[in-house]
C-alpha cells in the first residue's frame, strides 16, 4: 500500500491494481435458489457460474430428463481480493453465504473451474427402459395395494403379509 498526502487528505492506493488476480470462490445458496442467486449476482455485475447437469428422474410415474445444478446449493463466483467489493454478495437474494475456511474465503484453483467448464457433456445413460419401468411400476403398485388402470390385481396367495397356504385347521 502507498500513502499519499494531498492537502488535508490522506489517500491510500492498493498496490498495483492492474496486477490484481481474479480468483474463483464458492457461494453457498439457499435451498433450491441456485438460479435465483446466479441471476441476481450477474445483475450486480459479478462473474458467476452455475454448472448444470442433465439427468433422468422418475417423476409422477414418468421418466423425464431434467437439468439441475451439478453441485446442489453451490455456485462459483469470480472476484478480486483487492479491488472487488464483497459486501453485496451476502445480501443478494438467493445467497446464503460465501464459503469460508475460518475467516478466509475458500478460493478454488482455476484449473478445477476450467476443467468443469470444458468437460464434455456426457450422454445421459438410460437407467430404466420401457419394459423395466412398467415392471417396476407394476411391482411397486402391487406392493402398496393401490390399483391403477392397467395394473393387475394380485391374488391373496401372492400377498406378502399373509401365508401362502392356509394355517392348520383350514381357517384363515
Amino acid at each position: 500500500m502507498r500513502l499519499g498526502v494531498m492537502g488535508d487528505f490522506i489517500t491510500i492506493t492498493p498496490p498495483n491494481p492492474r496486477g490484481s488476480i481474479m480468483q474463483w470462490f464458492v457461494v453457498h445458496t439457499k435451498p433450491r435458489q441456485e438460479q435465483r442467486a446466479l441471476e441476481n449476482l450477474q445483475r450486480q455485475g459479478f462473474a458467476a457460474w452455475l454448472p448444470m447437469l442433465s439427468v433422468e428422474k422418475f417423476r409422477r410415474g414418468r421418466l423425464e430428463k431434467v437439468v439441475e445444478p451439478m453441485f446442489s446449493r453451490y455456485l462459483f463466483i469470480q472476484l478480486d481480493k483487492v479491488t472487488s467489493n464483497w459486501s453485496p454478495i451476502r445480501s443478494t437474494m438467493g445467497v446464503s453465504k460465501l464459503v469460508t475456511f475460518g475467516n478466509l474465503p475458500a478460493a478454488v484453483p482455476p484449473e478445477i473451474v476450467d476443467a468443469l467448464r470444458n468437460a464434455p457433456t456426457p450422454d445421459v445413460p438410460r437407467f430404466f427402459f420401457q419394459w423395466r419401468r412398467r415392471a417396476l411400476c407394476g411391482w411397486a403398485l402391487a406392493w402398496s395395494g393401490r390399483l391403477v388402470p392397467g395394473a393387475r390385481r394380485r391374488s391373496p396367495r401372492h400377498d406378502f403379509h399373509q401365508p401362502a397356504e392356509p394355517p392348520p385347521g383350514g381357517q384363515r
